[in-house]
């Protein structure tokens, strides 16, 4: 088990100078992972809130399947939910398209990443995530 940094993971979506509707890209892939590694696939800043997430993935292989939530960067500033967009959602039978709507607020502060965990057998495929959200500035 490990965690692995996606290739955009450092850069910081936001966009909308007023707290205006933003939507953050994340794109990468599992390689031959572990069961259990964690993908970072980005960070989304602190005092927003996330409206909704559309997970993208292609066939994973195996019997294979993958949480999408996301972990705080500093965890003082609020509890985690590794799966709080996705909880064992299928990867391993054919590409998939999922999606939450709801209400997930973000604390102020450092702000959060967003992680994707694949469970059972090793994963290998694409993995598209798009998070709309709004900023409401520190």
């Amino acid at each position: 088990m490990a965690d692995r940094q996606g290739a955009n993971y450092k850069t910081l979506q936001q966009n909308g100078e007023y707290g205006n509707a933003c939507r953050a890209i994340f794109v990468d892939a599992f390689a031959a992972d572990a069961d259990g590694t964690v993908l970072q696939l980005g960070q989304l800043p602190g005092n927003c809130t996330i409206t909704r997430v559309v997970t993208i993935t292609g066939d994973m292989g195996g019997a294979q399947t993958m949480d999408v939530g996301y972990r705080y960067l500093k965890s003082s500033e609020g509890t985690s939910d590794p799966d709080a967009f996705e909880d064992g959602v299928d990867t391993g039978t054919a590409a998939a398209t999922n999606t939450f709507e709801g209400v997930v607020n973000i604390a102020k502060g450092q702000g959060v990443e967003i992680v994707a965990t694949n469970i059972g057998a090793a994963a290998t495929g694409p993995i598209s995530v798009i998070v709309d959200y709004v900023y409401h500035g520190q």
